[in-house]
């Protein structure tokens, strides 16, 4: 069969599932076992029932946003050995890598030391939705001063990745040649108002043929707060005089102070990837 063949196969099997009300597991079994059959590099899929892969393709949201919550020491380490990547949806936003967010192993390598061996399915697909809550309070919360730092887990080529292999917008992430990292007040700031959330089921269903699981990501459309707008949301933190309004009274940036947010957004990402490093944070501290 011609390769146009082997997709048409894929998505032919994938529209019969949809129109038959297929769940979220059906999907992603038929499609990875279609792809395997057909050579295409898939296959490996974590073995996970139908229960925790739907829990992962679609989670509640309270188990996202718990009321009362408190950082562990399994996330702890997990948040430890995170691979920031770039996510290029919207305006963008750091994300776990997609590929490898974790160092040291596939991220089923590190359920298995943190949740157990002998967890259940839905012990680990609950402990993985943990971490957005876990990923919020520790951004949100780690103390760290300004300064210069060397950041481990991710690596010049993995800079270049998010930036496309562009050599000027690499640029703008910020990493020094000599690898380190500047660390601002400003930057701080803004690390510690980023909005987390969950991967979008698009994402989770690809890493997850390959025997990955996506990790949380900064909400790409709305990063800071409430506004899509997100320069002004960086204004309102910075708390940045207001010199100027449009018609409606409503405040106006310059072009100087959007041009200095929007080299700040992109500085986040290995901002965030400091904090990740080298913030510390005493268990069960989170408000």
């Amino acid at each position: 069969m011609s390769k146009l063949g082997d997709i048409w196969k894929v998505f032919r099997n994938l529209w019969s599932l949809r129109a038959s009300d297929g769940t979220n597991a059906d999907i992603l079994h038929a499609t990875q076992q279609t792809m395997g059959d057909l050579g295409l590099g898939y296959g490996s899929a974590p073995a996970l029932d139908d229960a925790a892969i739907n829990a992962l393709l679609d989670p509640d949201f309270d188990a996202l946003y718990p009321d009362a919550a408190r950082l562990t020491q399994g996330q702890l380490m997990l948040i430890r050995k995170a691979r920031l990547g770039w996510n290029t949806m919207e305006v963008g936003a750091p994300q776990l890598d997609l590929a490898e967010p974790y160092t040291g192993g596939r991220t089923p390598q590190h359920l298995a030391e943190i949740v157990g061996e002998d967890a259940t399915d839905m012990e680990k697909a609950e402990f993985l939705i943990s971490m957005v809550s876990a990923y919020q309070q520790f951004c949100g919360q780690a103390q760290i001063a300004p300064g210069s730092y060397k950041v481990a887990n991710i690596r010049e080529v993995d800079v270049a990745e998010a930036a496309g292999h562009d050599d000027e917008r690499a640029g703008w992430f910020g990493l020094n040649p000599d690898g380190s990292v500047d660390l601002t007040d400003e930057l701080i700031a803004l690390v510690r108002n980023l909005q987390w959330a969950w991967p979008d089921e698009d994402d989770m269903g690809d890493v997850l043929y390959k025997g990955e699981f996506a990790g949380p990501t900064v909400d790409p459309k709305r990063p800071y707060g409430d506004m899509s707008y997100y320069q002004l949301d960086i204004h309102r933190i910075l708390g940045w005089p207001a010199e100027q309004t449009d018609e409606g009274g409503y405040v106006k940036l310059t072009d100087a102070q959007e041009a200095r947010a929007s080299d700040l957004h992109f500085k986040v990402m290995l901002a965030a990837q400091v904090v990740i490093e080298h913030g510390q944070m005493e268990l069960g501290d989170a408000q």
